[in-house]
């Protein structure tokens, strides 16, 4: 298998809701996330991660300034995603970033200055803004996507991943 050039990580910052985690895990394992990193709830459901927890690597954090110290510790770049920041499908992705992904309610209100960049998912209709699980998974497959490396194999309608048991799909 071929390797991506970057890497990334997931923050996910005061997340309220359990099953936003769950789904951002699931997502970040399908999309070669390096480490997903929750920070604020100290109790983590995996409701909709459908198994994913225990093969993506991931610890938690009770600040988002420890969270954004570790992953610079690791020369990663921090980048939020929130409404106002430059369109995601203008970026470049030349480098290995943590992306930062806030509460359902607030964002990245209190967060956007522990980023080095903003970056938002463009829209069309009328809602204010996207599930964060949703949006969550646009920009990963945005970042893999533009590393051009193809998807991993198939096997009728699933992905092959030789980590993760047929039984629990």
């Amino acid at each position: 298998m071929n390797e991506p050039a970057f890497r990334f990580k997931l923050i996910v910052f005061n997340i309220e809701k359990e099953n936003n985690v769950g789904m951002l895990s699931r997502s970040a394992y399908a999309f070669g996330c390096d480490e997903l990193l929750i920070v604020g709830r100290q109790r983590v459901k995996s409701t909709g991660a459908q198994g994913t927890f225990q093969f993506l690597s991931w610890r938690h954090f009770y600040t988002l300034a420890d969270a954004v110290a570790y992953c610079r510790q690791q020369a990663f770049q921090v980048w939020g995603v929130e409404i106002g920041g430059a369109c995601i499908t203008q970026t470049t992705f030349d480098r290995d970033i943590a992306f930062v992904l806030g509460n359902e309610g607030r964002g990245l209100a209190d967060a956007a200055p522990f980023c080095d960049h903003l970056i938002s998912i463009p829209q069309w209709g009328g809602v204010p803004s996207l599930n964060v699980a949703v949006a969550g998974g646009i920009v990963m497959f945005q970042f893999q996507r533009a590393q051009g490396l193809p998807p991993a194999a198939r096997s009728g309608e699933r992905y092959v991943d030789d980590n993760f048991p047929e039984s629990m799909t």
